[in-house]
């Protein structure tokens, strides 16, 4: 791309650069933003604990429009969890195996439950949280006739 010469300069208090990207901010309304802890826990009581083994059964027929994805997080950081694999997550697009009724069961935990199964790792050191987001969902979410059941641990 050819670099064409310009006449134009800032007006003297703009040309720090770091200083046109915070300006804005000095001067923008700013909302209060209230912040809601939320206590995640199983059915049990219990946290979700990485050394432990967990399964996310998801009913059949997922009603979306595009795909679906269940991604582990750090509960600390926020971000994906860090747990080896390329990708902390497990979507549709992965071509998850489909048990016979058309559900679908989810591993979690430190070690694989084996091959063939759909299975997203955690670190046994760490908590974690899951979110299952559907992209493009149908009207089934919207009118709460599916729904994904809880984890449960695995025995």
């Amino acid at each position: 791309m050819p670099i064409i010469a310009s006449l134009f300069q800032p007006p003297l208090f703009l040309r720090n650069g770091h200083l046109q990207t915070i300006l804005p901010t000095l001067f923008r309304r700013r909302f209060l933003v209230s912040f809601t802890r939320q206590r995640i826990e199983l059915a049990d009581g219990d946290f979700l604990d990485g050394s432990k083994n967990y399964v996310l059964h998801v009913p059949k027929d997922i009603p979306v429009a595009l795909f679906w994805s269940v991604t582990v997080y750090d509960p600390i950081t926020g971000s994906g969890l860090a747990n080896g694999q390329p990708f902390p997550s497990l979507n549709a697009m992965d071509q998850p195996v489909q048990n016979a009724d058309g559900t679908t069961d989810i591993y979690f935990g430190p070690k694989s439950p084996g091959t063939g199964k759909n299975y997203v790792a955690t670190l046994p050191d760490k908590g974690f949280f899951i979110i299952f987001r559907l992209y493009g969902p149908k009207q089934a979410f919207f009118d709460k006739t599916w729904k994904p059941n809880d984890m449960e641990k695995v025995k």
